[in-house]
């Protein structure tokens, strides 16, 4: 059985109602490629809706969507965006580590982010030294905004 003909039996999976579990217990295919099929044929509104956990519903006929010539790749969503915290910069490098671990992403995009964390972190400890340095003034010294190269400005 050929790669295509595995995901041909994937998507008829899907559109009778299995989970991605059940999919991926009676079709070999990496995990990735059945959360692309899964959201591929959602986005293309030929899934079923499904209630609650029950046997596999009988196959629907998909919507009157023209189905298209080539097969639609799309990647899974990224997680929301998180406020710009420590805890939300945290939670963005373990998603992308969690990502890396299971493949959903390549190397290069999880060194890019932990490069982007890294210049984050930078930043922080340059604005730290300065507000020790500007308050070791004394109190009736305000300390001047610290220009960053980038030319955004911070208070110190």
């Amino acid at each position: 059985m050929t790669l295509e003909d595995r995901r041909e039996q994937a998507k008829d999976l899907f559109r009778q109602g299995y989970t991605e579990a059940e999919v991926a217990r009676k079709v070999p295919l990496p995990a990735r490629d059945i959360v692309l099929l899964k959201v591929s044929l959602s986005q293309q509104g030929l899934l079923p809706a499904r209630e609650a956990p029950s046997a596999p519903q009988p196959p629907t006929q998909p919507a009157t969507q023209p189905q298209p010539t080539q097969e639609v790749v799309v990647m899974p969503p990224r997680p929301s965006p998180t406020t710009m915290t420590s805890a939300g910069l945290r939670a963005i490098l373990f998603a992308e580590l969690a990502s890396l671990r299971e493949g959903k992403t390549s190397p290069k995009q999880a060194l890019a982010a932990a490069k982007l964390a890294d210049g984050i972190c930078n930043t922080v400890k340059l604005e730290l030294v300065h507000a020790e340095r500007a308050a070791a003034l004394g109190p009736d010294h305000a300390p001047a905004p610290l220009v960053l190269t980038g030319g955004a400005e911070c208070s110190g």
